[in-house]
């Protein structure tokens, strides 16, 4: 084992009790269920949702963390949550390189996607009104899966077929969008190189060898996005240091193309990356609350609006 594997477990550990600790009433937990049969040890979801509601909107999230150990396990507070605010939440978990490298992950969100479908009538999901998103790299996935659900060009890209239904919005919490334009930038290559190798089992200080994958185009999945993309929910700092400018490149993406989003910046330099897990804080739940109107909205029981500021 690594020292970045045995730092990165550490600081797992740490983030778990942090994420966790706030409790929501009347949410029900149903844990560790297989997904895709052909990885069952990686392939597993939770599913949150309260239990006296009948057919609720589904927000499949992807957690982010995956360079520091982060899994699933950490983002449980948050799923109950967005649970509590009328929906049901599955909470995936997901391979990394090197053993499973991108777009690994987007077949497996994918097939949880269909799980999800045969699932429908057992757990109550509405499946057409159905909204992913995630964090960090989570936010880098839901980005790309739903390229690969409107552009025919990325899902060929990637060597992806599906039939799965369109979704009815995204949701973007500090991510990393567009890994080219963040190790174009000398000081942010180091940064991000843990980053790109859990992502992509690549070291991005062999430039040539990044290069030459024939997933390259595909890192930068804004570069799909046009007028059948979703509406977007995204949230994000003026000082976020993990992935700064991404926020700002998505921003500009979406409007060129005249997507509907509703944007959640953090104005305090305490509220820096991830802040919205942190539930225990006013900014968080003023954020996650937000999210819960924008899920209304996105399945035609709300209505859309601009941009939060706290």
């Amino acid at each position: 084992m690594g020292l970045q594997t045995v730092v990165a477990r550490l600081k797992g550990t740490f983030y778990r009790p942090l994420f966790n600790q706030y409790r929501v009433e009347g949410v029900r937990d149903y844990n560790n269920i297989v997904y895709d049969e052909s990885n069952r040890k990686v392939c597993r979801l939770d599913v949150y949702r309260k239990t006296l509601l009948g057919n609720l909107p589904v927000f499949i999230f992807l957690h982010g963390g995956m360079s520091v150990g982060l899994g699933r396990q950490h983002r449980k507070g948050f799923c109950r949550y967005i649970a509590s605010k009328g929906c049901a939440v599955l909470n995936l978990e997901y391979g990394t390189a090197p053993k499973e490298p991108f777009p690994a992950q987007i077949r497996q969100i994918l097939s949880a996607l269909q799980w999800a479908e045969n699932n429908a009538e057992k757990y109550g999901f509405n499946m057409n009104n159905t909204i992913m998103g995630g964090d960090g790299t989570g936010a880098f996935l839901a980005v790309a899966c739903c390229s690969a659900l409107t552009d025919e060009a990325y899902a060929a890209a990637l060597g992806i077929t599906t039939d799965c239904k369109p979704l009815r919005g995204l949701a973007c919490f500090c991510g990393m969008y567009d890994i080219p334009f963040a190790l174009s930038k000398s000081n942010e290559i180091a940064k991000q190189s843990a980053f790109v190798y859990a992502l992509t089992g690549i070291d991005v200080f062999k430039e040539e060898t990044l290069k030459n994958s024939p997933f390259y185009r595909a890192y930068c999945p804004l570069d799909y996005i046009h007028s059948d993309f979703p509406p977007v929910f995204f949230s994000h700092s003026i000082d976020d240091k993990v992935y700064p400018g991404q926020a700002e490149r998505l921003l500009k993406t979406l409007t060129s193309a005249q997507i509907p989003y509703w944007e959640f910046c953090a104005l305090e330099s305490r509220s820096k990356h991830i802040w919205n897990m942190e539930l225990a804080k006013n900014e968080a739940k003023a954020c996650n609350d937000a999210f819960g109107d924008f899920i209304k909205a996105a399945c035609g029981t709300g209505v859309m609006t601009a941009r939060y500021d706290i």
